[in-house]
Order: structure tokens, then sequence, then C-alpha cells
């Protein structure tokens, strides 16, 4: 198969689909396919939906939502939100100490921009509200989101039962914040 652990591995037939965690480590132990001899041999569509099963999470039904396979897309208009008093104003305060004191809270208000800091606000909130969401947490106060070296957030601790680890992505451009 592969000499050592891959990174981020996704069957061809299955590219899209979603089965693999971003991060999660394979080793040839983990792939029903024959060792490597020559080209790598073409999984098969049982195969690949074994594995979208294997690895997709189940989310149950919580005051967060209903349940869910965990796969989310969200989008928020940040300019439509318009906290009175700014970002002094009693709301945004309010969603700002949702935040762990600290960098994740700082962050927030680096950017002398107020969109800006809206947008980082959003961005954190539905960074939260994802992994409270997976976990069925009735609040944030047991998360723990850290960064990676380049900045990626990702829930270090708890972890959905069954799962190495749990990933996603926020991005925000313009008006928009999406996770």
């Amino acid at each position: 198969f592969f000499p050592g652990p891959l990174h981020y591995w996704s069957p061809p037939s299955c590219a899209g689909s979603g089965p693999v965690q971003m991060g999660q480590v394979f080793s040839a132990s983990d792939s029903p396919c024959p060792p490597l001899q020559g080209r790598r041999p073409r999984p098969t569509p049982e195969w690949c939906h074994d594995e979208l099963r294997r690895w997709t999470l189940s989310v149950p039904a919580s005051a967060w939502g209903e349940e869910s396979d965990g796969r989310w897309r969200w989008a928020v208009d940040a300019t439509a939100w318009k906290p009175f008093g700014g970002a002094r104003g009693e709301e945004f305060q309010f969603l700002l100490h949702l935040l762990p004191e600290g960098p994740e809270r700082e962050g927030v208000l680096r950017s002398p921009n107020f969109l800006d800091h809206k947008r980082a606000l959003i961005g954190r909130l539905l960074a939260r509200r994802a992994c409270a969401r997976v976990l069925a947490a009735a609040d944030f106060d047991t998360l723990n989101l850290c960064r990676t070296k380049g900045g990626k957030p990702f829930l270090q601790s708890p972890l959905p039962p069954g799962l190495p680890n749990f990933n996603f992505n926020v991005s925000h451009d313009g008006r928009w914040v999406v996770l």
C-alpha cells in the first residue's frame, strides 16, 4: 500500500464524498486493499461505501439541532448584523464573552476595522457551535479549541466518540463568514 502513514487519503472513486476527516492518519493496516505491487488497485464502489459509513460521524439530536451526519455548511452575512453600540455595545460584548479569555477573545479585536471584528467573532462562534453540536454539549465551557501553526482552528478536546479528531474550516471574505 503506502510506506508509512499518509495524512490525507481519499480513494479516487470516492473523491469529494468526504469519507475521511482531514488530518486522519492511515496506514496499510487500515485498508482492505492488498499491498502495493506496481499500480495501486482501484477501490471498488462497495469498499468506498463501507469506508464512508466507517468514517461518517453520527451526531445525536440535542438543543443545537436534530440528529445529523455532522456535515454542515453555514454562512452568515456579517454586514447584516448591526449590533447596537458597535464593539463596545452590550450585544457584541455578550457574544465576545462566550469565548475564553486570552488569544481567542483578543484576536477578535486585533483589527481596527469593525467589520473585521464582526467576521472574527462570527467565525469563532460558528466553530464553537459546530463543536458543541457534534458533542451535544449544552454550552461552550467544556470545549478546548486550539490552532495549528498555520492558524487553523481544531477541536482538541473532548473528541467525538469513535473519532481521533474533529476538524472544520472557517473562512471569511467580504460580507460572508462560512463554516
